[in-house]
Parts: C-alpha cells; sequence; structure tokens
C-alpha cells in the first residue's frame, strides 16, 4: 500500500535536470525528501487525508538553483544596515561618494566607525584614496572604504588605531599591508585576510547584528532561487555564527563551506560531516586578485589606456598573492585533510601556476584518476589548452560569468583589448575540453541572480553596450541550466542530494514565472523569474526572515 505523502504538487510543468526523465506533471515529498515524480495521475496516488496538495496550474518549476561560490557571510557583512553603500549604481562619481561620506560623518557621534562598502575605480573614475585622504574627512571617527571587489580597504588614521594595526603589524598570510617607502602605512589593507582584520573591529564599534544580517542575506539568496550555496571564505572567527545558524529552524538555505587556509596550515574543520544544512566539504586558497584592480597575473601585460594607468597596471601582467614555492607549501600542507580544493585564479599566468601546484600534488598523492573534485574558480582569462590540461588532472571550474555583463565592455576597450577581453570566461571551450563548468555569482560583487548567469552564458551580452562578446563561446542553455543546477550541487559535493528533481534527493524547489526552454534567449531576464522557493517541502517565506 501506498504511504501518503506529506505534500503533493500536481499541474505543473515540472524541468527536473534528470537525464532520465526530464519532465513531469507532479511530485510528492514525505519528510522533507522527493518520494514520487510522474504524472498528475501518478502522484494522485500518495494523496492523503492529511496531504497538503499544490495546484500550480500550470505553473513550472525546477530544482532550487545551487550558487557554487558565494560569500554569504561577507554579504551579511558588507551589506548589513551600519554599513554605507556607494556601489555606482548608487553614488555614480567620486564627487558623490564624497558628498555621501561627509554626510555620514556628520550624522555619527564621535568615535563610532563609519563603514563604507562599494569603491569602483574604473566605474567612479577615481583612483584609490589612501590614509591622507580618508584622514580629510575626519580623523574624529574610524573610517574605512571597502572596494566593491573586497579585496581592498582604505582606512583613516583611526580607523587603524581601532584595529590595532601599526607601522609594525605583520602581514596575513596572502594579505598585506600597503606601506610607504618609509616603512609607514599608506592606508591600504590588500585581499581578503588583510582586509577582514581591518574591517572586523570596525563593525563591532558599529552595534553590528551578524546574524539578523545573515537573516536577511539569506532571505535574498532564497528568493532569487538559491536553495544551496557554496559558502567560500570561512574563518575560525565565524564558527560560532555557524553554530547558530544550524540552530535556525527557517535557515531557507543549504550551505557547503569552504575554509580559509591560514598560518598555521591546519584546517579548523573535519572532513566527512553529513549534516544536510551546513557542513564544510573544501578549502579555500587564492593565486591572485581581480582584474578591475590591476591584480590577476597574466602571461601578457594589461594594455595601456587612461583606466589601467588609474589603477597602476599599464603595460604590467599584474600581480599575485603567492609565490609558486608558498602554494605548493599550503597545497601539500592540506593535502591529506579529505576536503577539496578551491581556488581563486583570473589571470591565465595564475592558472599555469595553480595547475603546476595542483598536478606536483596530485602526483605525489596517486590522486590523479580519482574523484577529488579540487577546483579552479572564476576562470577569467583560463584558454584553450588550460581547460585541456585541467580536464586531464581531475580539476573542474566554477565560472564567474557575469563579469561578461557588467565589466565586458571595460575587458575590451579599456584593460586587455579586444581579443583577449572578447574570450573572457570562455565557457564553450571548458565543455569542449570536458570540464563540467558551473557558473556563480560571487556573492556581493554582482546580484546573485541564477535567471543572469543563465542569460549572459547563452547570450555573451555586454550591459553597457549591448554587443556580443566572443560569440564562439556563448553555451545552450540546456549546458547553462545544469551549471546553476546539477553541475554546480556535483561542485559541492551534494549532486546525491540537490541539483535535479528525483526521488530521494531534498524537496528543494524554484517556481518560475516562464519556462526558460522556450522563451528567447535574449529575453530571459525579462521573463523567467523566480516566483518561491521551497526547501526540504517548505515553502520559503522571505519577509518573515527579514523580520
Amino acid at each position: 500500500m501506498t504511504e501518503p505523502a506529506d505534500l503533493i504538487i500536481t499541474n505543473a510543468d515540472i524541468i527536473t535536470m534528470n537525464p532520465k526523465q526530464p519532465r513531469a506533471e507532479a511530485v510528492a515529498v514525505s519528510q522533507g525528501l522527493i518520494t514520487a515524480v510522474g504524472t498528475n495521475a501518478e502522484i494522485a496516488v500518495f494523496a492523503g487525508p492529511h496531504t497538503q496538495r499544490v495546484d500550480l496550474q500550470g505553473g513550472v518549476m525546477s530544482p532550487g538553483f545551487v550558487e557554487p561560490h558565494s560569500h554569504v557571510l561577507l554579504m551579511a557583512v558588507l551589506l548589513a544596515p551600519q554599513v554605507t553603500d556607494i556601489r555606482a549604481f548608487v553614488e555614480p562619481t567620486w564627487a558623490d561618494i564624497e558628498a555621501k561620506v561627509r554626510s555620514v560623518v556628520a550624522e555619527t557621534p564621535p568615535g563610532k566607525p563609519v563603514i563604507v562598502f562599494g569603491l569602483d575605480t574604473i566605474a567612479h573614475n577615481t583612483s584609490l584614496p589612501n590614509i591622507d585622504d580618508l584622514d580629510a574627512f575626519t580623523r574624529d571617527h574610524p573610517l574605512i572604504i571597502v572596494s566593491l571587489s573586497a579585496h581592498t580597504a582604505v582606512g583613516n588614521s583611526a580607523a587603524f588605531a581601532l584595529a590595532g594595526i601599526t607601522n609594525e603589524t605583520v602581514d596575513p598570510p596572502g594579505g598585506h599591508f600597503g606601506r610607504r617607502e618609509d616603512g609607514s602605512l599608506d592606508g591600504v589593507a590588500h585581499e581578503a585576510t588583510a582586509v577582514g582584520q581591518f574591517v572586523i573591529p570596525m563593525l563591532a564599534g558599529a552595534g553590528f547584528d551578524m546574524l539578523a544580517s545573515i537573516r536577511t542575506q539569506c532571505a535574498a539568496m532564497a528568493r532569487a532561487g538559491f536553495t544551496t550555496v557554496g559558502e567560500l571564505l570561512v574563518q575560525e572567527g565565524d564558527r560560532p555564527v555557524l553554530a547558530a545558524m544550524k540552530e535556525m529552524p527557517d535557515l531557507p538555505i543549504r550551505m557547503r563551506l569552504y575554509e580559509g587556509t591560514n598560518a598555521s596550515r591546519k584546517a579548523t574543520g573535519q572532513a566527512g560531516d553529513t549534516d544536510p544544512k551546513i557542513r564544510q566539504v573544501g578549502l579555500k586558497l587564492w593565486v591572485d586578485g581581480t582584474p578591475l584592480e590591476g591584480k590577476s597575473l597574466h602571461r601578457e601585460p594589461f594594455i595601456d589606456s587612461e583606466v589601467t594607468r588609474t589603477i597602476g597596471s599599464a603595460g604590467m601582467c599584474g600581480s599575485a598573492n603567492y609565490s609558486a614555492e608558498e602554494l605548493l607549501e599550503i597545497v601539500r600542507a592540506y593535502a591529506d585533510t579529505g576536503f577539496q580544493f578551491a581556488c581563486h585564479v583570473q589571470g591565465d599566468a595564475g592558472v599555469d601556476r595553480i595547475l603546476d601546484v595542483y598536478e606536483t600534488v596530485l602526483t605525489e598523492r596517486n590522486l590523479i584518476g580519482t574523484d577529488h573534485r579540487w577546483r579552479l574558480e572564476h576562470c577569467g582569462a583560463m584558454t584553450k589548452d588550460q581547460f585541456e590540461r585541467a580536464a586531464a588532472l581531475g580539476v573542474t571550474c566554477s565560472m564567474f560569468v557575469q563579469h561578461i555583463y557588467y565589466f565586458g565592455d571595460t575587458y575590451v576597450d579599456d584593460i586587455f583589448g579586444p581579443e583577449r577581453g572578447g574570450r573572457w570566461m570562455a565557457l564553450q571551450s571548458a565543455l569542449d575540453a570536458g570540464i563540467r563548468i558551473s557558473l556563480h555569482n560571487d556573492g556581493y560583487f554582482t546580484p546573485p541572480l541564477p535567471i543572469g548567469n543563465l542569460s549572459t552564458a547563452v547570450n555573451r551580452l555586454a550591459e553597457g553596450s549591448g554587443r556580443v562578446l566572443g560569440p564562439e563561446e556563448r553555451i545552450l542553455l540546456d549546458e547553462a541550466m545544469r551549471a546553476v543546477t546539477i553541475n554546480a550541487a556535483w561542485h559541492l559535493f551534494s549532486e546525491n542530494e540537490v541539483g535535479s528533481i528525483e526521488v530521494g534527493k531534498f524537496a528543494d524547489f524554484a517556481q518560475l514565472s516562464a519556462d526558460p526552454y522556450t522563451v528567447e534567449p535574449t529575453e530571459l531576464n525579462e521573463k523567467v523569474v523566480v516566483e518561491a522557493t521551497w526547501i526540504g517541502g517548505k515553502k520559503v517565506d522571505p519577509a518573515a526572515l527579514e523580520g
């Protein structure tokens, strides 16, 4: 006899992402798991007196989208109410930023921190300020301006004093504090470890409520259609927050954690956790930074333009956070933890460096040919030969495709030139090499919108000019859909739980306004809207989470 389901959803156009059953009309759910997928008639037998019945009336449903590379914890910080947003779509020019900062300073009691986020030197057409520039705003308040990439932050003298950072402070692993020729601080913190050391004391002094802000950001991810998210930077100080999140009965997303490597060269988490909501699956590395600040490492130099002169990269090949020897030492130190590696890399010379390291350690550990799934993150300038080399090593790639939409014009016209800029994020080359790609948004850097990823992957349109960049690197919608569902789940070692609508998996769904397979590719953003998400068979109420 068939056991009654807790929930049945019927009269739906279900995109399952299961190649053995691509479409269905109905689904049954019990105890948060999918128990049957099929036609309305096949699922009707699971209805009992206490079964919740949802009639989608022909509406479209897909698996909940999977974001393999985000920063929910950092989003909770940078987009918190205590932080002033100066991203270019809010404050378009440096003059606007100056006015906003002076206004916030005037409204803030002396001694209380002022935290500003979103400086984009290219979009704001300005050079990076220094400690003297920020001291000119105020010496009575600790003041910090964090760049849009969050790879850089600038502070005034009071901010450095609050953080306890002096001229004698030792640089953290993978980051550094900028210094003048005499060794004094110039006001700039470079890369995540240094930026975090700077920002955390500021937040503490600003009355920041981390859990409340996390709830808001989780609600935003769920509203966008995401039900599983890779958190790509967990530090030791985040563990209490994560423990509190595990106790949240209404947490609307599943999280897969990647711990940042540290000076001790020892992981603080343990591999093998099976928690269905929050668990650690990997470790996070960095080779280089962002090309938008001239910090990615390339085989050929940045072009000479007004933009590259402003960011200091004209005629240069960029920079790296670690030497090849340092990277090798780090990967060797963590290689036996049982965790997967995920390494931030944008420049092609950076890709060469990390693939050399990966190949050395994989060979030493006899891991080539095993299911290790070591990852490369972003992969903007990665070339056909590098994708082929990665595939041969069993290394996979998560691509930050929205760089094309938001920054493609800048890459072509101002940073790399038409040929290199046009092939940025070479998705089809990756597929041709046999890479099982995923697509991501990188948290705060671009809006976390899975439909936007689909649109850019299949169209490769630059937002400003509307031109197509690298048309040969466009991919089919089905490949893009896989990259935001089942492939992304595979990247997180969660493909047996999420990423497709199949019996035995979690009942995590996204309800859509239209079928992306029937919409004109250029109209995906306009016509396909996420109307609701479900996690474990329960409909998410984002408004309740935001309180």
